[in-house]
């Protein structure tokens, strides 16, 4: 009986292995005709060169306010202004104040009704459409900044008065158009007469761009200022905190030129890579602008003031003062590859890439080297090279040239 029994076990035991034999070779067969892992080969670019967190001088003018009056700005935050334009008019009475900026915005709605190609037209509705997406977007942008550069009650307003012209776009009805013009030009004229002053306008010197935003740092870190700084002085100026002036105080500051600096501290090695004089291509706030290497001031602690010099306008001369940027050294154009992906057959680098159900090697040049990628070249003419939308096998071992491995 007992014989019997270890016989079953023993069968038992070898059945459960023979399974599991066939088991994994099943999987293994799977395994290889199963379609690989491939990257797409596309061109891409990488920068290589020095980061730095530096700061923006460029010429600017603060616009003050005289106390106990109340002032109605006349142009938006970024907009170019000519010498000698009136770009607020301010008044004794917060009430009288209040009343012209109704005023102004009733002359804008004014404007908009009076326009014949904007009475009651269907087609006028992608137009509105536009304006109240563009008004809610920096109403958002400015929420998240924690900023406003128009009051609440104006934007309010304003969407109100794209929503209602859009309304009347898609009715296309330009007797109610008509008779909504009528009643806002009885309302100006109300308002009008309601004024017990006349505005007092402040005018600028000369052309720019008006900024509402100002930080406290405008006499601090000038153009002539920081040309002449040290290192040393340029930390210590830098420490003095940015602040946000009150209103009551300044109504905004005005930006002169299209010319600008940007200066930060380097480290010893890094200077070792720049040259006095010459044009670099500075990535600054997302946007890449040529630069020339103006002024470089040694410091006591090996450390360097670099000021680069550009003429190319800023993409917002809103920016704040602070700004990441980075000096490109090189740049590389080609296909970006992972680690495991680059391959050697008989001395000469290369990847594996999938044509029809073969593996077929392909050479490339390593143009750049990465933390976990490469940077590979791509041919145009030799198939034995890379070739862009060539499909690159991830993640499959022993590969030689011709393999059929799906």
């Amino acid at each position: 009986m007992s014989k019997t029994i270890s016989r079953w076990i023993a069968g038992f035991v070898t059945l459960v292995l023979a399974m599991g034999i066939g088991y994994g070779l099943y999987q293994v067969i799977m395994q290889n005709r199963r379609a690989p892992r491939t990257l797409r080969a596309v061109i891409t670019h990488v920068d290589e060169g020095v980061d730095l967190f530096g700061m923006l001088v460029r010429d600017e003018t603060v616009l003050t306010k005289e106390a106990g009056r109340s002032y109605v700005l006349l142009v938006s935050s970024g907009e170019r202004v000519s010498a000698k334009q009136a770009v607020s008019v301010s008044f004794s009475s917060k009430t009288d104040a209040e009343t012209y900026r109704q005023i102004r915005q009733l002359a804008s709605k004014i404007s908009d009704l009076s326009d014949p190609a904007g009475q009651g037209t269907a087609m006028d509705i992608v137009t509105y459409n536009r304006k109240i997406k563009s008004q809610t977007e920096d109403l958002v942008a400015d929420a998240q900044l924690g900023k406003f550069d128009t009051p609440l009650t104006e934007i309010k307003q304003m969407l109100g008065r794209y929503l209602t012209l859009r309304n009347m776009a898609v009715e296309a009805d330009s007797n109610s158009g008509s008779a909504l013009l009528a009643l806002l030009k009885d309302e100006q004229k109300a308002l009008k007469a309601s004024i017990s002053e006349s505005g007092q306008y402040v005018y600028t010197k000369n052309a720019g761009y008006f900024c509402r935003y100002v930080d406290g740092r405008e006499q601090l870190f000038t153009p002539e200022q920081v040309l002449a700084m040290t290192p040393e002085e340029f930390e210590k100026v830098k420490q003095f905190p940015a602040q946000t002036i009150s209103e009551d105080e300044v109504l905004g500051k005005l930006v002169g030129g299209h010319g600008w600096y940007f200066a930060a501290i380097v480290s010893e090695k890094e200077n070792k890579l720049l040259e006095k004089g010459k044009e670099y291509t500075l990535d600054l706030a997302e946007t890449r602008m040529k630069a020339t290497l103006q002024s470089v001031k040694a410091g006591e602690n090996g450390t360097y003031l670099a000021v680069f010099y550009s003429q190319v306008p800023l993409p917002d001369v809103t920016l704040y003062r602070e700004q990441p940027c980075q000096i490109v050294l090189n740049s590389y154009e080609g296909v970006k590859v992972p680690v495991e992906a680059l391959r050697m057959n008989n001395g000469v680098t290369g990847v594996y890439v999938l044509e029809g159900a073969r593996a077929v090697f392909k050479q490339v040049d390593i143009l750049y080297t990465g933390d976990s990628n490469y940077l590979v070249s791509v041919g145009t003419e030799n198939r034995k090279q890379l070739f862009i939308n060539d499909r690159i096998i991830i993640g499959v071992k022993d590969l030689y040239d011709g393999k059929v491995i799906s």
